[in-house]
């Protein structure tokens, strides 16, 4: 099977980095024919590390602008003219890293695996709809994340990370401490882990160095040794956290050879050396140096949450309270100060406790590289190619309409044919409206869609925006607007997805031209029957917005309800509104919506008006439809 590993550079030294290297070559000689997409790592040249094709990042993060490129390469054998509906089914990409980075929506084409982190203490929502839009098979990398992704309706694999065990292996300490530089009588907490994030720092800097200053307070002759960058721009200032430590009860690692990389064998000397390992982060998607330590004899401090309480097998797992990632929509688990003192405190009083390092060593066997691709990824593997085996059979018996993609005024579009309306963000639709929205829009000024639909408007005034927001209720539509948000690299648009209201309430999607993703779809009471959306008056959602230059409305009825729950964030911001009438299909008087705009403190004039003979009723009359540009008094 035609392989593309989606990941960082097998020589960068971190978890994926190293997961990637331990991996890569051994599935390579199971007979799969495997090729590595470095999305960092190494840039803009062809490589080969041990016999394995590399192919480079390029411009965009994660290798969003090259993943599909890669794959259609290297499924295509190198051959020239090969197209993406040529190989879609030829070949299986493995992604290695947080999925949601993973923004290209033509992967929804493709056969996708992903070896998938789950860090918090439920599947976030951006984590499950990903899997959901993209069509992936999830490989779960912990049993707690197998359990978590089962929860979220998702059907995984399992395969845990796997180290060496020839390079992760007991030595000798005294003679490991001298090569690290750490003294021969010294109790040493060793921490090795990224250092990213600055006042969320999920590995728990701030936590582990405080403790150990407890435990330094108790014990002079304990020393914090770290492997980190400790300078790093996107991390915690280590130094400074260290700066009242006594310079003796601290060692780096050099941060010149961390930066260019170390060979394996220098870490596992730093496991060696230490007497405990401490790794009490907020959540982790497996917790690597968790089992290398304990391969080298040592014993662990972990949080009690996530995957790392499976991870121990000689240590002690700390409590923790429960700590909100709002960017991430779930919850982590903050380790208790106090528990990781006592926890330190425990393994200083084991330190040399021969049964409990070979207990941690007999526990890492479990991990062993060779057991885990024979164990795991071989039935992986087998299963994830009778699967593309299949796919390969289905199109000879059922022909299925796949998405292109259009381009329109410099924009990538998705196209699913004449079951969606996707035609509206690619067609000339309401072009003559875009000269004046441009012109009510300030260059840097902010602009809320309301009724985004699949992104015609937000896409095209985002390069003129500083901000977008993107209303949109329907769930279908919000997510083929992220995609096609995706497949231009536009990161400056907000998209929530709640119908604009007058009130708090509960409304169904109907569209009367049955379709899931209409542009004509409407927000209506919920009577029991259909698709349920949550509603707001956007007053209250964006409540801390204090700028807003202009606002389209196109909400097919619900101008009123919408127009009534704004009127707060109207008479703050003072906006201009470009209005699309609704009036002509019998969803309210007209007089209605300007007595309303009249009780905002707008006025208004018609900016561009067209005739169409839809109607709900069908009854095929020529209709007036009007936009109207509408400004506060006296503006």
């Amino acid at each position: 099977m035609r392989i593309l590993w989606h990941s960082v550079h097998p020589s960068v030294g971190s978890g994926y980095g190293a997961q990637t290297a331990t991996f890569a070559p051994r599935i390579k000689d199971m007979g799969h024919d495997l090729a590595i997409s470095a999305y960092y790592g190494i840039q803009g040249f062809m490589s080969q590390w041990r016999g394995i094709k590399v192919y480079p990042a390029y411009g965009k993060s994660y290798g969003t602008d090259t993943i599909i490129p890669h794959a259609v390469d290297h499924f295509g054998g190198g051959g020239e003219g090969v197209s993406f509906r040529d190989v879609a089914d030829q070949g299986l990409i493995i992604t290695l890293g947080d999925v949601w980075t993973f923004t290209q929506p033509l992967l929804s084409e493709m056969n996708v695996a992903a070896w998938v982190p789950v860090d918090h203490e439920d599947v976030p929502p951006m984590v499950a709809d990903w899997f959901v839009n993209i069509g992936a098979v999830p490989i779960a990398m912990s049993r707690f994340g197998e359990a978590a992704l089962q929860r979220a309706g998702l059907d995984p694999l399992y395969v845990p990370h796997g180290i060496d065990t020839n390079v992760f292996r007991p030595g000798d300490k005294a003679e490991a401490r001298e090569r690290v530089g750490l003294p021969e009588d010294a109790f040493v907490v060793a921490m090795v882990a990224a250092n990213v994030g600055r006042d969320g720092a999920r590995k728990a800097f701030y936590e582990q160095i405080l403790a150990f200053g407890e435990l330094r307070k108790k014990h002079p002759d304990a020393v914090l040794a770290l492997h980190t960058d400790v300078t790093n721009a996107q991390g915690v200032d280590i130094r400074r956290l260290l700066s009242d430590f006594p310079k003796d009860s601290y060692l780096f690692t050099d941060q010149y050879a961390y930066k260019i990389g170390m060979h394996a064998g220098k870490v596992a000397d730093i496991y060696r050396a230490a007497d405990v390992l401490t790794n009490t982060s907020w959540g982790e998607g497996f917790g690597i140096p968790i089992v290398e330590a304990q391969a080298c004899g040592t014993p662990v401090v972990v949080t009690d949450t996530t995957a790392m309480p499976e991870l121990v097998g000689a240590g002690w797992k700390v409590p923790g309270e429960p700590m909100w990632h709002d960017s991430q929509g779930a919850w982590a688990r903050r380790p208790l100060i106090s528990g990781i003192v006592d926890a330190y405190e425990q393994a200083y009083a084991a330190r040399g406790d021969k049964h409990m390092s070979a207990r941690a060593w007999a526990f890492a066997q479990d991990y062993d590289a060779d057991r885990v691709l024979q164990e795991y990824w071989k039935p992986a593997l087998e299963r994830l190619e009778a699967a593309l085996e299949k796919r390969r059979e289905e199109p000879a018996k059922v022909a299925v309409p796949k998405p292109s993609v259009r381009e329109a005024d410099g924009l990538l579009w998705l196209d699913r044919g004449e079951a969606s309306d996707d035609w509206v963000a690619y067609s000339s639709h309401e072009a003559e409206l875009l000269p004046i929205a441009t012109e009510l829009l300030p260059e840097g000024g902010v602009f809320l869609d309301i009724g985004a639909h699949v992104g015609h408007w937000a896409l095209r005034l985002a390069g003129r925006a500083s901000q977008v927001i993107a209303v949109e209720p329907n769930p279908d539509t919000a997510s083929t607007l992220r995609r096609n948000c995706a497949l231009n690299d536009i990161t400056n648009i907000a998209i929530l997805e709640i119908a604009a209201w007058d009130e708090p309430t509960t409304l169904k999607l109907d569209d009367p031209n049955g379709k899931i993703e209409g542009g004509s779809t409407r927000t209506l009471p919920w009577d029991g029957q259909g698709l349920r959306v949550l509603a707001e008056p956007l007053a209250a959602t964006l409540a801390d917005q204090d700028r807003l230059d202009l606002v389209k409305l196109d909400v097919e009825g619900a101008d009123l309800h919408a127009l009534r729950g704004m009127a707060g964030l109207l008479e703050r911001t003072k906006p201009a509104l470009l209005i699309e009438c609704h009036d002509i299909y019998g969803y309210y008087k007209r007089e209605d919506l300007e007595n309303l705009l009249l009780e905002l403190g707008y006025g208004w004039e018609v900016a561009h008006t067209y005739f169409t003979t839809w109607h709900p009723e069908q009854d095929n009359e020529v209709r007036r439809a009007d936009y109207l540009v509408c400004k506060p008094a006296g503006a």
